[in-house]
């Protein structure tokens, strides 16, 4: 006997249907059953976008930083969730939209699935746009502080002249000036720095939401020492020798330099780059030192500040074996065309070692030299560095550990 399927099929219809339901149920029963759902809150909150602005338009109203969101997903999205936190996304849509004021929905969006959103936290926000308008604007150059004691700055110059302002007419209007601010406290050099441009309002409060181009600009400020001031190096000045069985091990003085002053800019242009102590007697010592001690100073000249004395800190130890030497001074790095004298041009270097190592050691075995790489025409300070070209012998300590340096450029090609 012959079936007709289609009967078969209009008659079963409702047990078929039946059949189906069930294993549908039974089927999401166990996807349930081996990854439950979990609700809970979102333990970040997603920043806000602001998606198809037209051109010629921003957006002016402050609206919320991030949102705060409550989904309800099952644990394996979750763990997705928690190791890709950009699959959630808020935004607002502003297709098509003109200058005005709105208040739209803000829209959850999921790269993951499946998700479903509990709570929204704002679910609107309040939009103003507004056109976009330009205008060239002349830069402010301000110079903040005060460069050190005896010197003074020379007027700032910028490699931009003005900058090219862009955002709303309301903030526009608020626009007073833009600043291009540089701090020039204690400096005893030129600057050469690259600032940050500000937009401020006339009480001075920094104005958020322009567009800067460029957003920096190069600003150069000349600091000069004032006449009659001059930095020099301090060397000190010892006479006699440790109690017999100890040395010397160092010696150090604070500050290394100080500006002098005299009336007479003469007296100080004439000097050296270096001011001696007083002379510091070092006989019969036998323990580590520290006192302060006067410059010996030439009439009419003065050490800026309160204080007119340095400390000076002797190392003693006892005798292991060592010796010192005077060094004459190397200079390195000298830009060609330009001529270069150190003051003072020797300085003395304290060493240590084994005794015979020592007894043939000479002045060719240690190099003291001044690296001047990009140092330009003027008075400089430096450290001077030191090579020792014989194994097992230490430095303890040199004495200036300043040089001064004057470039100057160069009369023969």
């Amino acid at each position: 006997m012959n079936v007709n399927p289609f009967r078969f099929l209009v008659k079963n219809t409702s047990s078929i249907l039946l059949a189906l339901a069930l294993a549908i149920s039974v089927w999401v029963s166990a996807v349930i059953a081996s990854d439950p759902n979990e609700e809970r809150d979102l333990d970040f909150h997603p920043a806000l976008e602001l998606v198809g602005l037209g051109d010629g338009l921003v957006q002016t109203e402050a609206i919320p930083t991030d949102v705060e969101l409550r989904l309800r997903a099952p644990q394996s999205v979750w763990e997705d969730i928690d190791q890709e936190p950009e699959v959630v996304k808020t935004q607002v849509d502003l297709t098509d939209l003109e200058e005005g004021e709105y208040e739209l929905p803000i829209n959850v969006v999921f790269d993951i699935t499946p998700v479903q959103v509990v709570e929204l936290h704002p679910q609107k926000v309040t939009i103003k746009l507004e056109p976009l308008v330009s205008q060239l604007v002349s830069i402010r150059p301000l110079l903040q502080g005060e460069p050190a004691l005896g010197y003074h700055a020379g007027n700032p110059t910028l490699n931009e002249g003005a900058v090219q302002v862009s955002g709303p007419p309301s903030l526009i209007q608020k626009m007073d000036e833009i600043r291009a601010e540089l701090s020039i406290s204690g400096a005893r050099e030129s600057i050469i720095s690259d600032v940050t441009l500000t937009p401020v309002d006339s009480d001075g409060v920094q104005i958020q939401g322009l567009i800067l181009s460029p957003e920096q600009v190069k600003m150069t400020v000349e600091i000069i020492q004032s006449g009659g001031y001059r930095d020099v190096a301090v060397k000190v000045e010892t006479v006699g020798q440790p109690l017999s069985g100890y040395r010397v091990t160092n010696i150090s003085v604070s500050p290394p330099t100080v500006t002098l002053f005299s009336s007479n800019p003469q007296l100080v242009i004439d000097m050296p780059g270096y001011v001696s102590t007083q002379p510091l007697d070092l006989a019969q010592i036998d323990d580590d030192k520290e006192v302060r001690v006067t410059l010996d100073l030439p009439e009419g000249v003065i050490i800026v500040g309160d204080e007119q004395s340095v400390q000076v800190q002797i190392g003693i130890a006892a005798v292991e074996t060592s010796i010192s030497l005077t060094i004459p001074i190397n200079i390195i790095g000298l830009e060609a065309g330009l001529e270069a004298v150190v003051s003072p041009e020797s300085i003395d270097i304290f060493l240590s070692g084994p005794l015979p190592i020592l007894d043939d050691l000479t002045p060719e075995d240690i190099l003291i030299f001044v690296d001047l790489t990009d140092l330009g025409p003027g008075s400089h300070l430096v450290e001077p560095q030191v090579e020792i070209l014989t194994d097992r012998v230490l430095q303890e300590g040199i004495n200036p550990d300043t040089i001064q340096v004057t470039i100057i450029e160069s009369d023969t090609p």
